[in-house]
């Protein structure tokens, strides 16, 4: 069946109804999924589709949903950085304004996380290979769309569908 010929099917008006019930059957089934934040990130972060599939309106506030996400997964992965009251008292180290450093510490972090994102969003390539360029991405991108490794979880999923 030629490109053509489907394209003719979905605009018959007898097709209509049948189109319809698909949709909303989706939507019934599946809507708390689709709108979910985890199914959102997951989708941004397959570089065939990134933000191209939602709508405009949607766009900046998807984005900074990915770049926390992926705040997120860099800071599962590496410790936490220790408070400046938990360590030793140095008198050496003993400055009034010693917290400032840490902040702008955390801050260029968020900076370049922020960079990295805007980079991927802004690459014009579809491929998962061109992820490698951009290690934080890539990270989240494997915690969002690895595969299970049993089929348990589907299972229970669409036993509660």
């Amino acid at each position: 069946m030629g490109i053509q010929h489907k394209l003719q099917l979905l605009n018959d008006k007898s097709m209509t109804a049948l189109i319809n019930a698909i949709n909303n059957g989706s939507c019934e089934c599946f809507g708390d999924i689709l709108t979910s934040d985890d199914y959102n990130v997951a989708t941004m972060l397959i570089p065939k589709f990134k933000l191209n599939y939602l709508q405009p309106s949607q766009c900046a506030t998807m984005e900074d949903l990915l770049i926390r996400t992926v705040q997120a997964t860099i800071g599962e992965q590496e410790p936490p950085p220790t408070h400046p009251l938990s360590s030793s008292c140095d008198p050496a180290d003993d400055s009034l304004f010693s917290f400032m450093s840490q902040t702008a510490a955390y801050n260029t972090a968020s900076t370049i996380l922020t960079a990295e994102v805007d980079t991927y969003l802004a690459s014009n390539s579809t491929d998962t290979a061109s992820l490698a360029a951009i290690p934080h991405t890539a990270a989240a991108f494997r915690k969002y769309n690895a595969a299970p490794p049993s089929s348990a979880a589907v299972k229970r999923l669409f036993s509660i569908v």
